[in-house]
Parts: C-alpha cells; structure tokens; sequence
C-alpha cells in the first residue's frame, strides 16, 4: 500500500541553523515534546559569559517529577527529581562560560543518564541510576515565565543571558522560525537570527599584560603580577 511518513510540525529539516539571544532576565522560549515517551533526549549549542543561568527545565507526565539543566561557576549541572525518590545531581564539563559556542547532549533511559559536552569522545558522563522516564509535553529553555511559575516550569536557578541555536527536542530539530512567528511555541523577550553578545576582552583594554574578565555586562582586569593598578592596570604601584 501507500505508506507515508509525516514528521512532528516542529521539526524541519530544511530549515537552517541560526541562533537566539536571552537579552533580559523576562527571556525565555517554550517548544512542545512528545510526552509519555521513557526516553529523553535534548541536545543544542549555547554561549554565554555569564557564570550560572537556566538552560532548559521540563516536567514529566503524570506528575513523574521534572528535569533541570542549568550553569553553574562554568559547568552544567543537571538534576532529575522522581516523585517520592532521592533527587539525582550531577555536573559536567569546565569553563563552559567563555563566551564561545559549546554543544550540550543529554539522553535519559530509564537505567542511565549520559551527558556529552562539545562532541569529545572523552567527555562523555554516564550515571547508571534508575529512572522513571516519562517526558512531558513542554520544555523552556533560558527561563520560566512566571504566568506559569508554579505550574509548568518552577526552576530557582537564575536566568540565562546568552545565546541558543540547534536545539532538538525528542530528536527532532526545533524550527525556531515558527516560533518566531508564534506558530509553535511561545516566547518572551527574545532576539532571533542573531547572537547579541558583546566581547568585552576584544581588544583587550587590559595594559601591562593585565588579564581581562568579563560577564555579560560589564569587564575587569586582573592587574596581579603586572605591577601595575586601577580599572585597566595603567597605574604604577
């Protein structure tokens, strides 16, 4: 007979990659799952400077419990919490906030976890634990609305201020065009097809060899062991 296979109307294969900006601490975006599914699976590339913010939170069908992913001093942290079972944390991956595009992979079976940063072999981070997986309809990435603060997404982790792109949920490609155009989705203060971070450290304003630091909003230089002092170690001890 004639058979034809009809892919979930948020993905497209076709559509390019481009990304997504968090500007403000009301960011967020809001894309469908396919939900009673015992397996997870969530992968997409971010950049940030800033060292903590809220990746991604999801709750599971039935009440099951929820999934957390979120920055914390340059690492991911992620937390699965069952309903009536010790929550399960763990971290993964180091100086992940250096303001360039890092890649995050999460697949969770109802036996093990596994965690893939940057696509290196030798970083992948397994937990066998085990889990009762059954995914929800709705995942946030950046943030909570807060209409919704208490019901469909509850995280404490602070707001992500950064960038998205190449976001898959349940293996299938998100397309972020749709929900630009509010047909897939929802959002808040989002910026699209751009990346709005500004490298303050390029060029480095930091002289005397001072080393700069930065975060999403402002720089700093470290002036240890230039023998030089003030805001850009231009200053003789």
């Amino acid at each position: 007979g004639d058979v034809r296979f009809h892919c979930p109307r948020f993905f497209d294969k076709d559509r390019p990659y481009y990304p997504i900006t968090f500007p403000t601490p009301a960011s967020f975006i809001q894309v469908p799952g396919l939900p009673l599914q015992n397996q997870l699976s969530v992968n997409f590339t971010f950049r940030s400077l800033d060292t903590s913010g809220l990746l991604l939170f999801s709750n599971f069908s039935e009440g099951a419990g929820w999934l957390e992913m979120g920055l914390s001093e340059g690492q991911i942290n992620i937390s699965f919490q069952q309903t009536g079972k010790k929550r399960l944390e763990f971290a993964a991956g180091y100086n992940l906030t250096d303001g360039h595009w890092h890649s995050v992979q999460l697949l969770a079976r109802m036996d093990s976890v596994v965690v893939v940063i940057d696509e290196k072999e030798d970083s992948p981070v397994r937990i066998n634990h085990a889990l009762r997986v059954q995914t929800g309809d709705q995942y946030y990435f950046g943030g909570c609305p807060s209409s919704v603060r208490n019901l469909g997404c509850f995280s404490n982790v602070s707001v992500f201020h950064g960038c998205m792109q190449r976001i898959h949920v349940d293996n299938y490609l998100v397309d972020l065009e749709l929900v630009k155009r509010r047909k897939l989705g929802r959002y808040a203060e989002m910026l699209f097809n751009t990346c709005g971070i500004t490298d303050r450290c390029t060029p480095n304003l930091c002289e005397h060899g001072g080393i700069c630091l930065q975060t999403s909003e402002n720089f700093v230089c470290d002036c240890e062991r230039t023998g030089y002092k003030g805001p850009t170690c231009h200053n003789c001890e």
